[in-house]
């Protein structure tokens, strides 16, 4: 019986190859495309649930208000962690990480292998105990019980040392501090927030801060005896959820007992974040992610594989009229419905098979390109794990129940005395409604789609070409080590193609600056000030202007030791002219020498307004260095010639730089990742809706060829012929874009209140996007309707 079956459903499918052809295709398409992004959703999903203890993990926070803006930190005090877990009954551990490097950190094992590295950590020796990295060599009880150790990833250590046997092997920080391996872990999983690469005893603290500032005094795990916020990112291991309630009441005692003053106490509001949530909501470098986007993604793949689902029932019911006869015959003599429905839906399961098959393929085959164009980091073992098969099988039986079900139980219906009397054209009208309903919920979404592409990309342009206030174009910047940078500085300068050059405490829009705060002594407004150290020439390169000018514009050299406000820092503090200079510089501890006009310096700023107070250095500071590029520069040659010096000057340091514009358009890989997705969606979700549409558009008008012949005969024009067959489905697309625009309003009102700055959806997108699918729709449909209007009509009336 099953054989027989399907036997039959090869054969039909092979008697119809272009039907199949489109059908198996286009829900290979849908299938593929579903694959790729359930991937992507199941691994942002999966974050950090493969810790032995994750439900059990959480991260402190803080949230206070200083004036009139809200504030949050992961930094608590040294003292937090122990003090909860000794008086907290249910915290089982804790975690102490130290991550706050004003600094590059360039570690080398010989003189060939010197790198900068980003993901290292100094933390408690109980970090491998409350996480789960397995390792390859050494013992997790006693790898970071002393100062002077170190714990490697198998990258790690394949890049210094070219294998992982590296037990008692050194890596040097900074040319100047010592630790000697004493274990090797896996790698951390691509799922994993704390993906450190090198992991420190923070028993190495307060070497390490000497080794960056000699004049460091205090060590901070000695002097930050108190329960308040502070320097260290704190985990702690609970017994279970339920003591978040101890833990969080207990901290307002803590800090009592720590002589805290009761305002602070009541200012700071104190929260528990879940290992499991931090990627979805604040990941340990701070980036902002929202589970929001995931949801987004997710349901644009059951939208899409929905649209090929609907593609494959309306083409198979609309050529139900070729089966009805097949029905009718095998009823009267005897066939039972429910053995039609095991017929049509085997030959249903033999279609979703296949495309699935074609599907699987096509997204193995399109992965490398999704990923890269996305910038998606996914472990190849990722893709076999239970939480990517489960949902894979799920999408298979998924399609093979919904694709056969409608169609089965339509065909399966037919009444054997209708049919075979040819009444069954007759009855046939709910099922064209019924397709043609198929047709305009497969173009609205497909308008959605092209709308919210259009938003999100003119959304991001707006925000990349925004006015920031300051030159980023051909600006370089670099740090070189400490013991070559005047000179280093000295011989850049000198190079052609090098214009300027200049100085700061830190890299913009890459690195995190200082906050203070303060009282104004002018009109007692409190005040968060963000601070930098910057020289003259920097704010020569960035083009910065000036609100309030110093009084000598040109004695740069004057400026040394003073202060730079921006005009909002100078609005909060009172300030309006430079008579105040004195009583501002009574709380800032430095002299007030001008006012500059705003300007956009970190990702904080893009999004808020950011008080900025820039302390002016000298010429012995040692910072992140810029170069100004000339704008007819060969950057090759340039880059070729500054990384000669670098060598040469700063051996002990890698060649490292960053372009400013470069670094300033990383601050929006989510925006961008969102406008690529849905311009990849946007086009499949077309591309299936032309092809249902060219499906039902060959069907329509080979069933009306006999009417066309005779149109043609009796004078009708090739026009003719083509304005009929084209308005019957044009209305549908017509329809779709009158119900897909104002929900494509609304969904993208809601996704742009999420921006300080952002567009307005204007009139033309929607417009574009109406004319755009009226264009493909009329093209799709344009190639059937010329066939059928240039054929013979002889050929099509003969057999009548």
């Amino acid at each position: 019986m099953l054989y027989t079956q399907l036997k039959f459903a090869i054969r039909n499918l092979w008697r119809n190859k272009f039907y199949s052809v489109i059908n198996i295709g286009g829900l290979a398409v849908g299938i593929a495309v579903s694959m790729l992004i359930l991937v992507f959703v199941g691994h942002e999903l999966s974050f950090d649930r493969f810790h032995k203890n994750a439900d059990n993990i959480y991260r402190v926070k803080v949230t206070f208000k200083f004036g009139e803006q809200e504030m949050q930190g992961t930094g608590m005090s040294a003292y937090m962690g122990p003090a909860l877990q000794e008086s907290t009954a249910g915290v089982k551990d804790y975690v102490r990480m130290f991550t706050s490097f004003n600094e590059k950190l360039a570690f080398k094992s010989d003189a060939d292998h010197i790198f900068y590295e980003k993901r290292f950590v100094l933390a408690d020796p109980s970090y491998f105990k409350v996480f789960s990295f397995p390792f390859l060599q050494g013992d997790p009880h006693t790898a970071l019980d002393q100062p002077g150790k170190i714990v490697v990833s198998q990258s790690i250590a394949e890049k210094y040392f070219g294998d992982s046997d590296v037990l008692g092997r050194t890596l040097t920080l900074n040319n100047g501090l010592d630790f000697v391996i004493s274990g090797v872990i896996k790698n951390a999983p691509s799922n994993a927030s704390l993906a450190f690469d090198i992991i420190g005893p923070l028993q190495s603290l307060f070497a390490f801060q000497q080794l960056l500032n000699p004049d460091q005094k205090d060590d901070l795990l000695e002097v930050d005896n108190v329960v308040r916020p502070g320097s260290f990112q704190t985990y702690l291991h609970l017994a279970n959820p339920s003591i978040q309630t101890s833990v969080l009441n207990n901290i307002p005692v803590l800090m009592r007992r720590g002589k805290i003053s009761e305002s602070e106490i009541k200012t700071h509001k104190f929260t528990l974040s879940a290992l499991t949530d931090l990627h979805m909501g604040e990941s340990t470098s701070g980036e902002a992610r929202g589970i929001s986007n995931v949801y987004i993604f997710a349901g644009v793949a059951l939208l899409i594989i929905l649209l090929a689902l609907l593609n494959y029932m309306s083409l198979t019911t609309a050529r139900a009229t070729e089966r009805a006869r097949e029905v009718g015959v095998r009823k009267a003599l005897g066939a039972f419905r429910g053995e039609l429905i095991g017929q049509f839906y085997g030959e249903s399961v033999l279609v979703t098979c296949l495309s699935f098959v074609l599907g699987f393929g096509l997204a193995l085959l399109l992965r490398p390109i999704f990923f890269d164009r996305l910038d998606l980091q996914i472990d190849a073992a990722f893709m076999l794990s239970p939480i990517v098969v489960l949902p894979m099988l799920g999408l298979m039986l998924a399609c093979i129940v919904l694709a056969g079900a409608y169609p089965s139980l339509v065909l399966s219906a037919f009444r054997p005395v209708e049919v075979l009397k040819g009444r069954f054209l007759k009855s046939s009208k709910g099922g064209i409604q019924i397709r043609q309903s198929i047709t305009v919920f497969q173009f609205v979404a497909s308008i959605v789609l092209v709308i919210a592409a259009l938003v999100a990309q003119q959304q991001l342009s707006y925000l990349q070409s925004r006015k920031l206030g300051i030159n980023k174009d051909q600006v370089l910047m670099m740090t070189p080590s400490a013991e070559g940078y005047h000179a280093f500085r000295n011989a850049v300068s000198q190079l052609n193609g090098i214009e300027k050059t200049g100085s700061a405490s830190l890299a913009l829009f890459k690195d995190y600056n200082s906050i203070f705060f303060v009282t104004s002594p002018i009109n007692k407004k409190e005040v968060p000030l963000h601070t930098i150290g910057v020289d003259a020439g920097l704010i020569d390169i960035l083009g910065l202007s000036w609100k309030i000018p110093p009084t000598d514009l040109k004695n740069t050299a004057g400026w040394e030791g003073k202060l730079v406000l921006n005009a909002l820092a100078a609005k909060d503090l009172g300030v309006t002219s430079l008579a105040q200079a004195s009583e501002v510089g009574s709380i800032l501890g430095q002299p007030l020498v001008g006012v500059l006009n705003d300007f956009y310096f970190s990702e904080m700023s893009l999004n808020q307004k950011t008080p900025l107070a820039m302390s002016i250095v000298g010429e012995d500071f040692k910072g992140t260095l810029y170069l100004q590029l000339s704008k007819t520069a060969d950057v090759q040659a340039s880059m070729a010639a500054i990384g000669k010096l670098y060598k040469k000057h700063c051996p002990d340091k890698p060649f490292e730089y960053f372009f400013l514009d470069e670094s300033f358009d990383t601050l929006f890989k989510a925006e961008d990742r969102m406008a690529k997705l849905f311009g990849i969606f946007t086009g499949l979700a077309i591309f299936i809706s032309c092809l249902g549409l060219f499906g039902l558009a060959a069907y329509a008008t080979a069933r009306r060829a006999k009417e066309i012949g005779i149109r043609k005969v009796l004078g009708a024009t090739v026009g003719n012929v083509m304005s009929l067959l084209s308005t019957e489905f044009l209305r549908p697309v017509l329809l779709a874009i009158l119900i897909a625009s104002p929900i494509a309003w609304y969904l993208m009102e809601q996704w742009l209140k999420k921006f300080t700055y952002r567009i307005e959806v204007e009139w033309w997108i929607f417009a574009a996007a109406g004319i755009s699918v009226i264009v493909l729709a009329l093209l799709t449909v344009s190639i059937q309707s010329l066939r059928t209007a240039l054929a013979n009509p002889v050929t099509a009336i003969k057999n009548e």
